[in-house]
């Protein structure tokens, strides 16, 4: 598959480039204090509070919570204005002008997402080590324990941001987008959740098995999150959004049209009364 018509470094520049713009809007957009406030939250109940609560592998617990549950639960947050957002704000007409690919904002915009899930993990991650470290836990150095939260995250992330930017793309309203995203990875927390209300035996032997052939784990991602990128390549379309766009744009013309035209027939009216 190419990512693609042009040459790959040319779509690579591209990429960047939407990348770079959506990371810089996102920052200047966040109020300092209030960003600030939600990461000492996030980093204080993942990464503090339930490793040092937490019982029996404390360090495969806070491995999984890296690796699956953060990705999946800060991609879903942010996937859900990339597109609806753009369309709500008025700016998407400005972002389909652009001579970039298709696929370079499609791209573009969902590794945005995917890279703000990747850091958020990663600051959990290291809290929840130099927790256990500091409750003087056990902390088991093992390769596949602290490869897979670093490699899989951004891989389980991707299919999340990728499917949550259709959903935008469809969606009439950046909270409609947030509601659907919201149940689908509500759903996937939840199976996930499972792992650690079964038997111990049963947890035991699936860490251990994810433990000891990361690279299995990687590949399964890597196919899963090709499979969600060809799909979606397959499905985004320029076109659609700018006839969205103007459907859009030509709704709320033809209701300032009609405020307007309601507004005078009551003026009209009221002037009539006084004579």
């Amino acid at each position: 598959m190419k990512l693609t018509d042009k040459t790959g470094a040319k779509a690579v520049e591209e990429i960047s480039i939407v990348l770079r713009k959506e990371l810089k809007e996102w920052y200047n957009a966040q109020d300092t204090r209030s960003w600030l406030s939600q990461a000492f939250l996030t980093v204080g109940i993942f990464g503090i509070l339930m490793p040092a609560t937490a019982k029996g592998d404390v360090m495969a617990f806070v491995a999984i919570l890296a690796a699956v549950v953060l990705p999946v639960a800060l991609a879903g947050t942010v996937i859900s204005d990339v597109f609806a957002g753009e369309r709500e704000r008025g700016t998407l007409e400005t972002l389909l002008a652009t001579p970039l690919s298709d696929r370079a904002l499609f791209v573009g915009k969902v590794l945005s997402r995917v890279v703000y899930a990747w850091v958020g993990a990663m600051m959990v991650f290291a809290a929840g080590i130099i927790t256990l470290w500091a409750t003087k836990h056990r902390i088991r150095f093992s390769t596949g324990l602290f490869a897979l939260p670093v490699l899989a995250a951004p891989l389980v992330a991707f299919p999340i941001a990728d499917i949550g930017a259709i959903i935008s793309i469809r969606a009439k309203s950046v909270r409609s987008a947030h509601q659907i995203i919201s149940y689908f990875v509500l759903a996937l927390i939840i199976g996930v959740s499972t792992l650690f209300v079964v038997p111990r035996d049963w947890q035991n032997a699936t860490l251990h098995a994810l433990e000891r052939a990361p690279l299995l784990v990687l590949l399964c991602l890597l196919v899963v999150d090709y499979l969600c990128l060809w799909v979606s390549l397959r499905t985004f379309r320029r076109s659609r959004l700018i006839l969205a766009a103007c459907s859009t744009v030509q709704t709320k013309g033809n209701a300032v049209e009609f405020d307007r035209r309601e507004t005078q027939r009551r003026e009209d009216a009221k002037a009539a009364k006084k004579y």
